[in-house]
């Protein structure tokens, strides 16, 4: 897509050579009396933003813009209103489908249809960015006003990532005290605008009394969803002394695009079981599973 500098730095020396011209003609034989400026239509941008998509990490976005006419005669039927969308100075994308007239006052919003790769969407990575929309920008339309064509936005664009992990219980009491449940389901919020396609990973984080150092990977096939059911077995590697488990699960965030991040909490389970005496020569074996913030699930069973 042409650019408008080159014709503009010719539309300014015109102008230029006009003006040295007519004060000459001033200086010599007089100053001709002023006429009326030329009655013509006057586009400009007033708003730019993703029509498609979100300034998210990862996500594909289709630039859209609002262009008024804020000139004293309509802009006619014929002409297409051309729009290009830059990003960081670097043209993305663009609208180049519209002939449609404009009346005074009139506002039109414009999509972006077309770009210089052929996609009309801009891939948004993280950081801060200036989104620019151009119309006109390659001079099809006469205007009262060619210096006021252009909006900037300075966007922020935050990496993507799961936020707020949660572990909990997946058993009900009842259920914990039928079968001795020992799963914990690690949930977690996610942020809003997360790109589509994103999937996640649970990592399990050994607790201070455990045996193991490394990170452990407990769910090891990805998900698209928002919680996890994780089977604690009693006697692994990682275990408190054989006798229970404690660790604390991360969410390892995957965006389309790739790279990862992860959480900005954990929750806790542990899980225990042993022998304890509740009343004389009255042995008991029992079972608890307890999470951080949830009430203890307790079991017990009497020797026979």
């Amino acid at each position: 897509m042409a650019t408008k500098s080159s014709r503009s730095a010719r539309g300014v020396g015109r102008f230029t050579a006009a003006l040295a011209a007519a004060t000459a003609l001033g200086t010599t034989v007089g100053v001709a009396p002023a006429s009326a400026a030329p009655e013509l239509p006057d586009l400009v941008v007033t708003d730019v933003s993703p029509a498609v998509g979100s300034y998210v990490q990862g996500s594909r976005v289709v630039f859209q813009a609002t262009v008024r006419n804020v000139g004293t005669t309509a802009k006619e039927w014929g002409a297409v209103v051309g729009v290009s969308f830059a990003v960081d100075g670097r043209v993305v994308s663009w609208s180049d489908d519209s002939a449609t007239s404009i009346a005074p006052g009139e506002s039109v919003t414009l999509r972006a249809n077309a770009g210089p790769t052929g996609s009309n969407t801009w891939a948004v990575s993280a950081g801060h960015h200036t989104v620019r929309a151009w119309v006109d920008d390659v001079d099809r339309i006469p205007e009262a006003d060619e210096r006021r064509n252009t909006l900037q936005r300075s966007v922020r664009v935050q990496r993507a990532g799961a936020k707020a992990v949660t572990a909990r219980p997946a058993a009900t009491p009842e259920r914990f005290r039928a079968t001795h449940d020992a799963s914990v389901v690690v949930s977690w919020r996610v942020p809003a605008g997360q790109p589509a396609g994103t999937t996640y990973t649970v990592v399990e984080r050994p607790g201070a009394q455990s045996f193991c150092t490394d990170p452990v990977d407990v769910a090891p096939v990805t998900t698209t969803g928002t919680s996890v059911t994780v089977q604690q077995q009693l006697g692994t590697t990682c275990s408190g002394h054989a006798s229970g488990h404690t660790s604390s699960f991360t969410v390892v965030a995957h965006p389309p695009r790739g790279g990862a991040v992860e959480s900005a909490a954990s929750g806790t389970c542990e899980q225990v079981s042993g022998t304890d005496v509740w009343a004389p020569g009255a042995p008991e074996r029992f079972w608890a599973l307890a999470c951080e913030g949830f009430p203890e699930l307790r079991d017990t069973a009497t020797a026979s």
